[in-house]
């Protein structure tokens, strides 16, 4: 997704910024019927976790989106750093976190999430993509005020 590539520099900068005070969990929302490779990608990007390259995995994939459906996985995870690269193909072929991302998508699902990326800041669902600014003035918000469930915000009209 290049909006979610756009994003993850924007994220790892403010966790980097403020550490201790600000924590990305990613979650898989493959869109199938505009990214064909989405899912795999979840899944490789899950087997590459347990090797604890997820983050390189994702910074891989994001670099090289034109030779996703071109290039093996395993390719990729080489690149990444993965290193028992046997055990990430059983991962892959066995399709072990298949589950994992369907509860993902369960979760989308339940918070009536529509897009992707959507940014989760205590408790508040912002669609669409964020510039640093944008995400530091959320943050700085979120601060000041008690944590709640997730309610949702629309993008501005100039976000995809």
């Amino acid at each position: 997704c290049p909006f979610c590539a756009s994003i993850a520099p924007e994220l790892r900068a403010l966790v980097a910024d403020r550490p201790g005070q600000v924590a990305v969990w990613f979650r898989h929302m493959p869109l199938d019927k505009i990214h064909p490779h989405a899912r795999a990608a979840a899944l490789a990007s899950a087997c590459a976790d347990e090797q604890g390259r997820f983050a390189e995995l994702h910074d891989t994939l994001f670099a090289q989106q034109d030779s996703i459906g071109g290039k093996a996985w395993e390719a990729f995870a080489r690149e990444a750093g993965v290193r028992d690269l046997a055990a990430f193909g059983q991962c892959m072929d066995t399709r072990r976190h298949a589950a994992r991302i369907e509860a993902d998508l369960r979760a989308a699902k339940r918070l009536q999430v529509r897009a992707t990326p959507t940014v989760i800041i205590n408790g508040l669902l912002i669609e669409g993509t964020l510039t640093r600014d944008e995400l530091e003035k959320h943050v700085a918000d979120a601060a000041r005020r008690p944590r709640r469930t997730a309610a949702r915000t629309s993008p501005t009209p100039e976000e995809p």
